[in-house]
This record gives C-alpha cells, structure tokens and sequence, in this order.
C-alpha cells in the first residue's frame, strides 16, 4: 500500500505534494488524538497503537491467515 502511494505521489506537484503530506499528517494527529481520549476515558493506560496493531496481527496468524500475506501487511521482509 505505501509504495503505490509512493507511486501516486510521485506524479504529483510539489504544492499538491506538500498540501497532501499535511493533510496526512493531519489526519494521523487526529487519529492519535482520538485514541488517546477513548483509551483515558475507559481508563486503560498501557494500550497504544502499536499494542493494537500487534493484536491484530496475531490474531490474524492464529485465524489461519497465509504468513507471506502477513508478512506483507506488517512489513517485514521475513517471516518469524
């Protein structure tokens, strides 16, 4: 996904690429933000992000899913 979005910016002006970088960065902080209000609001301090993501992701290893396809998804170059 990151590198065909490479790909697409690439194509782009620089002050297009510019106004899309922020809006990403925008949107990231929102998020972040977000997440942040509804972890503090059930008080649960120690989940992050990055806690979530791994969940996901093992629970997509243990549901059977292809380990290259996972691999892909998380980014790594080799699977564990």
């Amino acid at each position: 996904e990151g590198l065909r979005m490479g790909f697409v910016i690439g194509f782009l002006s620089e002050t297009i690429r510019a106004e899309y970088e922020l809006v990403i960065l925008m949107i990231s902080t929102i998020c972040d933000r977000l997440f942040k209000m509804m972890i503090y609001k059930v008080q649960l301090s120690v989940i992050t992000p990055h806690v979530c993501w791994h969940t996901y992701c093992t629970n997509m290893a243990k549901s059977g899913m292809n380990p290259k396809a996972l691999q892909y998804l998380m980014g790594h170059s080799g699977s564990a």
